[in-house]
């Protein structure tokens, strides 16, 4: 971890006459907390101002930051990106020449445990996304259910608001393959080439819920222009295999649009995880915590649920009920009279109090 988040500081820093003058701010996020150290020893090297690291699950970062309705009515400010690389957790089946234990390990199935985390991830990065931002989507797999079915799902959600971009002119020693127009989905011993053909297969108390895991037909496919996804195989580059799209946001989206509920996250994560045997098993070092069934809300969730899935972000009520059992240790925003003593006594008229937050409800560290 860290040689994208480099690219994009070295980037920040540059100018068109290569003179270094940071013109924005870097956010690097992962779920893994042992990532996110390495992730800040490398980063140290570029001694640069522009980086944040955050360690959080990438499906529930905030929209909104600041606002303090509570002493005074200022309302929260956008959380939103110009720019945004979603490098999705995936099979990682194009990295076989890297890491050979993979072929056996590998299996058809689990493309179909990652396809839902995946796509709440690039939906949330699609919602943190400004008008006329572009949002990267990668993975190191070549499976369809990962990248194209991803990419064509996500353009549903977010219809009219999303098109691919036709990178065809950046980079162009890089040998590339169009993306895919049509695949089959494998489950439980057999391909299915359509939504409906698995429908007919199982009752409906029985069948998965996969149908943003096959591709759409021929012409919304054209439509979308899937062909313009970037597939970069390992023999064409002599390299790992890579899959690459470029999406540019033109309109904002609805307010629901692709918004993961409390109640929804339990249905997010390898979904053939119960039960699933043979090829269909997803792979052992899966994040178990996204298979694992989550209240739906209120008092019966547990208190990281309760404060981080809290309507409209945490309140400061609910992160104090919870501080006790809670994993994840939430951030309180310092109270306007608070802010005010600490730039008194600092001498820090013009300090931009936004930013600063607190580890303790009353302030005091």
């Amino acid at each position: 971890p860290g040689s994208k988040t480099q690219q994009l500081i070295e980037m920040l820093h540059a100018d068109e006459k290569g003179v270094f003058s940071p013109r924005g701010l870097c956010v690097a996020n992962d779920s893994n907390h042992l990532r996110c150290r390495l992730l800040a020893s490398r980063a140290t090297k570029l001694c640069s101002p522009t980086l944040l690291i955050v360690n959080h699950d990438a499906r529930l970062i905030p929209e909104h930051i600041g606002g303090d309705e509570e002493d005074g009515g200022r309302p929260p400010l956008p959380f939103t990106f110009d720019r945004v690389l979603a490098d999705v957790p995936c099979s990682g089946d194009g990295a076989m020449r890297k890491i050979p234990d993979l072929w056996a390990q590998w299996n058809a199935g689990m493309g179909n445990s990652m396809h839902p985390l995946q796509l709440a991830i690039v939906s949330k990065a699609v919602r943190l996304l400004r008008v006329g931002g572009r949002l990267v989507y990668s993975t190191c797999s070549m499976n369809p259910v990962e990248n194209e079915a991803v990419v064509a799902a996500l353009l549903g959600r977010f219809a009219g608001c999303l098109r691919l971009v036709d990178v065809s002119d950046q980079l162009t020693s890089l040998v590339r393959r169009p993306g895919l127009a049509s695949w089959q989905v494998w489950y439980k011993g057999k391909f299915h080439a359509t939504w409906d053909e698995l429908r007919v297969r199982f009752s409906a108390d029985s069948c998965p819920p996969y149908e943003s895991f096959f591709p759409p037909p021929a012409e919304a496919a054209e439509t979308m222009g899937l062909h313009r996804c970037c597939r970069l195989l390992p023999h064409d580059n002599d390299s790992g295999g890579f899959f690459v799209a470029v999406l540019e946001k033109a309109d904002n989206h609805a307010p629901a649009a692709g918004l993961l509920l409390p109640h929804q996250l339990q249905e997010v994560g390898p979904t053939e995880a119960s039960g699933a045997q043979g090829e269909d098993a997803p792979p052992a070092e899966d994040d178990a915590s996204f298979a694992e069934e989550a209240p739906a809300h209120g008092d019966s969730a547990p208190a990281e649920l309760r404060v981080i899935h809290a309507a409209g972000g945490p309140t400061r009520a609910m992160a104090e009920a919870a501080l006790a059992s809670c994993k994840y240790v939430p951030l309180f925003e310092p109270s306007a009279a608070q802010l005010r003593d600490l730039t008194s006594f600092f001498g820090l008229a013009d300090f931009p109090t936004r930013s600063l937050a607190a580890r303790s409800p009353a302030a005091q560290s």
